[in-house]
């Protein structure tokens, strides 16, 4: 019977992994955690079963559930840090320059998160009106423009001088829109900066944060931008749960 209900829950989750990355769209990373946890299951199920007659399959059965007990821990608590910095460093709005980091296009237009990003740029600027925005995306399939180009264009529109954007076209990673962006407010000032705001979702700024850290920012503030959909807010704050540990251990 144990076997069965094994295969039962290991199948759902397989078949939830599937409708996640062939039904949905940006959902690849849960996919990927839930063919991981059918996994698991099998392999776990196998091994109980197993223990019965071997010690072997006993001690392994043991060992992998001390595994997954303290990945879990470790998962537990890098969310802990994702969740305490989803939100918006009120110091941010007295520095000198903000960076925005991109996000999809949809040909010309800004994808949801990046529409996301580019609102919660607007109300900065719009509370920091001494603040210059360094705009930061380059240009990826699909995109007819470059991220910032677009981003710059979004926010003209509506009404932000564009002496207050600084255009960043080239970067391809979290670690590039940073990293570009530090080189272009070196430029302007004569000087690298000491501190600077980050705008990013809310998901995505503890690794912005420590990105900026590891390139020489003393003083980093987060601005969230709050992600409009909320399955897919859950499903990008797992996958920052994970994305941290990675970048610590980096």
């Amino acid at each position: 019977m144990k076997k069965y209900v094994c295969g039962a829950a290991a199948g759902i989750l397989v078949i939830a992994a599937l409708v996640l990355k062939f039904a949905l769209v940006g959902y690849g990373f849960s996919a990927l955690v839930l063919l991981g946890a059918a996994a698991v299951i099998i392999i776990m199920c196998a091994l109980t079963e197993r223990a019965k007659k071997s010690k072997a399959a006993r001690v392994c059965a043991r060992v992998l559930a001390i595994v997954i007990a303290a990945g879990i821990c470790v998962f537990g608590i890098s969310e802990g840090f994702v969740i305490k910095n989803a939100r918006t460093d009120e110091r941010a709005f007295g520095m000198k320059y903000v960076v925005v980091l991109g996000a999809g296009v949809n040909g010309t237009e800004p994808s949801l998160s990046l529409r996301n990003r580019l609102e919660a740029a607007l109300d900065f600027l719009e509370k920091a009106p001494d603040a210059a925005a360094v705009l930061s995306g380059g240009q990826g399939p699909g995109e007819e423009i470059t991220e910032a180009e677009c981003m710059r264009r979004w926010l003209v529109s509506r009404g932000v001088s564009p002496e207050r954007l600084i255009l960043e076209p080239l970067a391809a990673s979290t670690r590039e829109n940073i990293e570009f962006s530090l080189a272009l407010i070196e430029q302007r000032e004569g000087e690298p900066p000491a501190e600077i705001a980050i705008i990013s979702s809310e998901y995505h700024l503890l690794r912005a944060k420590m990105q900026a850290k590891k390139l020489g920012v003393s003083d980093c503030a987060g601005v969230a931008a709050r992600t409009t959909l909320p399955v897919l807010r859950v499903n990008y704050f797992i996958r920052e749960g994970f994305g941290a540990v990675y970048e610590y251990l980096r």
